[in-house]
């Protein structure tokens, strides 16, 4: 995963919750992902346990060290 700003820079060290969550059933997963920088300017998120088909959304929320943060939803369905 990449993370720019609004003019398409990279940004590093971003520090984000995420939050992987199926909005028909009402519920998250078990495990908690985390997401750690590589070198590349890439991010990973690991584990990311989506046990059942369906639609589920991974929200990525910064944790910025000073001002507002931010987030992104992203939606997508399991095929099953």
């Amino acid at each position: 995963m990449r993370i720019t700003n609004g003019t398409g820079v990279n940004q590093a060290n971003v520090v984000a919750n995420v939050l992987p969550f199926m909005p028909d059933m009402g519920h998250g997963t078990s495990i908690t992902p985390s997401m750690s920088a590589n070198s590349d300017g890439t991010y990973t998120v690991q584990p990311l346990y989506l046990f059942m088909a369906g639609i589920w959304s991974i929200t990525f929320t910064t944790v910025p060290a000073s001002g507002p943060s931010d987030s992104a939803v992203f939606f997508f369905c399991v095929e099953g």
